[in-house]
């Protein structure tokens, strides 16, 4: 079986007792799409645990991305040689930014782990992709954190190629180059495209280069889930970023399914549910969340 998730944000007991629910095996596969760090009270231990489950497919969400980005400014030794010239104006910036949108509890506890434990989780984040494709049973299924925008070189997605340009493009996670946030306040993040490319991932293949798309489209632009992006009815997005309590007409924290979208994100860490909706027969299952941390108005 194919499960996704999304936005578990450190809510790792909620975690543990959805995967109990679903009864997970080494035989069934899980896509995490994006935002397992920050705002809940265990992301770390969490990020250890999915380290240790090779049938578990990380992907990058804009809470990873702000971690990512601003641990591995702080895993490094401040010496006499670098005190002035490592850290920015602008690294301070974005650690307080990151802050106040709910990074605490990952900083303190990535702390308090090893050396080889920090650099493994590093490791790990820099190695998520962006964006997957999922074939089954004659529907296509688009996974990434937060939108996909229709334009003229990404509604249309090519046939699969495998040439030996793009498997020299291949990159995961930040690999594809690191946009400059520069100062700007999470919510108003505007990244500039980035001079390396994206790439199209499908079942751990490459398929095509995103030249239209940059890492803002993809982990912090929010999906219009009123339109529907591909013609093919058999073609569908699947996102998470969005609470669905602030996208389903009756406010409720469950699964959305309309218009060729399937929003999964269904604010767990401010009090709703924790989601895993299996690809095989569209179902879904949950968890409810204990002690949400806010309103979830923001919907990141």
């Amino acid at each position: 079986m194919v499960y996704v998730m999304s936005d578990i944000h450190g809510c790792y007991q909620e975690f543990l007792e959805l995967l109990k629910l679903i009864e997970f095996s080494e035989q069934d596969e899980l896509y995490i799409v994006g935002d397992m760090l920050d705002r809940g009270p265990s992301p770390i231990p969490l990020l250890l645990d999915l380290m240790a489950r090779p049938n578990v497919y990380p992907m990058l969400g804009n809470h990873d991305y702000m971690a990512l980005t601003v641990l591995k400014k702080l895993n490094v030794e401040i010496t006499e040689e670098n005190f002035e010239s490592h850290l920015s104006q602008d690294d301070f910036v974005n650690y307080m930014y990151w802050m106040e949108d709910g990074g605490s509890t990952t900083v303190n506890q990535f702390a308090r782990l090893d050396v080889e434990e920090r650099e493994a989780v590093l490791e790990y984040l820099e190695e998520c992709t962006v964006l997957e494709e999922i074939e089954m049973k004659g529907r296509r299924y688009i996974l990434v954190h937060a939108d996909m925008p229709p334009r003229d070189a990404g509604a249309r997605l090519a046939d699969p190629k495998q040439s030996a340009e793009q498997e020299g493009a291949y990159a995961h996670g930040r690999d594809m180059g690191e946009p400059d946030v520069g100062g700007a306040h999470l919510d108003e993040v505007d990244l500039d495209e980035s001079d390396e490319t994206l790439v199209y991932v499908r079942d751990g293949d490459i398929v095509e280069e995103l030249r239209s798309y940059d890492l803002a489209d993809l982990i912090f632009h929010r999906a219009d889930y009123e339109r529907r992006y591909f013609e093919d009815e058999d073609t569908f997005l699947v996102t998470g970023h969005t609470p669905t309590f602030g996208i389903r007409a009756d406010g409720r924290p469950l699964v959305y399914e309309e218009n060729g979208h399937i929003a999964i994100d269904c604010g767990c860490v401010f009090g709703g549910n924790l989601a895993a909706y299996r690809l095989n027969d569209h179902r879904a299952f949950y968890v409810a969340g204990h002690g949400g941390v806010g309103s979830g108005e923001d919907g990141e």
